[in-house]
């Protein structure tokens, strides 16, 4: 059996990718992410570090979910009422994350991933989705 060295372009430059998840692989994540929005546990931390550690193993489409989730979750004011105290923490850690990730697809990435995410007006009016807003107005 023969294997094949994958490349993702970012940029301009080519680097690997690591081997694919599988046909499930990618789904099983997105699902994790979304258990995890809203969690006070240990478990928004482990997901984090799981799709840090291994995101150019999910495919773009995977990557797009994930990063559109977790802005659209930060964009949904009426549930920071719930629990406000532990669940601050835990914002600034989300924004961090797609933050990030945004960075390493690149503008393009972020610009279709954000405007997904904050489709409406009033889902840009809140204090956690402000950093985002660069990539729709630009």
């Amino acid at each position: 059996m023969t294997r094949e060295t994958l490349y993702r372009k970012r940029g301009k430059r080519y680097e690997p990718v690591h081997e694919a998840l599988g046909d499930w692989g990618g789904f099983m994540v997105t699902c994790a992410v979304r258990y995890c929005l809203g969690r006070s546990s240990y478990a928004p931390g482990v997901a984090m570090d799981w799709g840090r550690d291994n995101w150019d193993r999910l495919t773009e489409k995977d990557q797009h979910n994930i990063v559109r989730d977790v802005v659209d979750w930060l964009a949904d004011r009426h549930i920071w009422d719930v629990d406000a105290a532990h669940m601050e923490d835990y914002r600034a850690e989300w924004a961090r994350f797609a933050l990030d990730r945004i960075a390493a697809n690149g503008d393009d990435f972020g610009r279709i991933a954000v405007r997904a995410a904050l489709c409406s007006q009033d889902k840009r009016e809140g204090a956690e989705v402000q950093p985002f807003l660069k990539w729709i107005e630009t």
